[in-house]
């Protein structure tokens, strides 16, 4: 048992672990799943079990990707659809399709645990021959990837109007999680703020998904307006189906290196829109907490 576990050899052995109808085991010849049915003189030394995988560790999966979870929205929907009855992996399946980014993330947090699985059996039988241990899967999951969303400047009326779409949505969010007169008085601050953009030359930096939608942005505006080296951010915001993927950490990050080519100095950013959860990923970024505002110097 001493071969490379490759990713074309562990995609082969997950397809056969997950096949609930034909009995697989592994050549350890030929280095591939095989029917056992299809063995003619079965050898213990060359065919050996395929690590255990039926509905339980498949359910047990999704239990654990649920957990892990940060998006509010799509959590609450898959976990709901775990206790169901009937059909939960058809139904997890139809959610998971709601969100193709979380999608992805499950099949790569999928594929990771599988491979785990792997390696465990694989390493168990390298011990069984007295043969050293190779190194585990990792088995953290991962934050949305980068590579699924892109990071661009507005520049076309079509995208700005997109833009002025969301920036509607997060006031109709605010208004609801402060009730009265104290949402409505938000709301018509995010507003004047708002307003400050369009008065003058803003600086915005959006995040768009695979599907070309806006899932996030991040605005600023010189303040006061003749100033070179500060800026105030006008808003910024993460849309509810693409929170907890580590995209407001990625666009803070990106929009500092931005501004700092442009030859921004300090950023001020108000505090009133800002998540409590979100505060330690800006205090990592290099902004520090003043009079209810977050200010960073970025050439420090």
């Amino acid at each position: 048992m001493n071969f490379e576990l490759s990713d074309e050899m562990c995609n082969q052995i997950i397809f056969a672990m997950e096949d609930q109808e034909k009995g697989f085991v592994f050549d350890s010849v030929n280095c591939l799943p095989v029917e056992k049915k299809t063995i003619q003189n079965f050898d213990s030394d060359r065919y050996h079990s395929l690590p255990v995988w039926g509905s339980a560790h498949g359910f047990r999966l999704m239990e654990r990707f649920v957990s892990l979870l940060r998006n509010p929205l799509a959590r609450e929907e898959l976990r709901s659809v775990l206790f169901v009855g009937r059909g939960v992996f058809r139904n997890f399946k139809n959610v998971l399709k709601r969100y193709p980014e979380i999608e992805r993330l499950w099949f790569s947090f999928k594929e990771k645990e599988m491979k785990n699985e792997i390696y465990k059996w694989y390493n168990l039988l390298r011990e069984a021959q007295g043969l050293k241990k190779i190194g585990d899967v990792p088995e953290e999951i991962d934050e949305a990837l980068p590579a699924y969303f892109s990071f661009c400047s507005v520049k076309t009326e079509k995208e700005q109007k997109k833009l002025e779409e969301c920036i509607v949505r997060i006031e109709k969010e605010l208004s609801g999680r402060f009730q009265g007169e104290v949402g409505n008085a938000i709301v018509a601050f995010w507003r004047t703020m708002r307003l400050m953009c369009l008065s003058q030359s803003d600086m915005t930096l959006y995040v768009e998904s695979i599907g070309k939608d806006f899932a996030a942005a991040i605005t600023a505006v010189p303040c006061p307006p003749n100033s070179t080296q500060t800026v105030m951010v006008t808003s910024f915001f993460v849309l509810p189906e693409f929170r907890g993927l580590g995209l407001g950490k990625e666009l803070v990050k990106r929009s500092i290196d931005w501004l700092k080519k442009a030859g921004v100095r300090h950023i001020i950013m108000p505090s009133f829109a800002i998540p409590d959860s979100f505060i330690p990923a800006l205090l990592r970024s290099g902004f520090t907490q003043n009079c209810g505002n977050f200010i960073a110097d970025i050439y420090s």
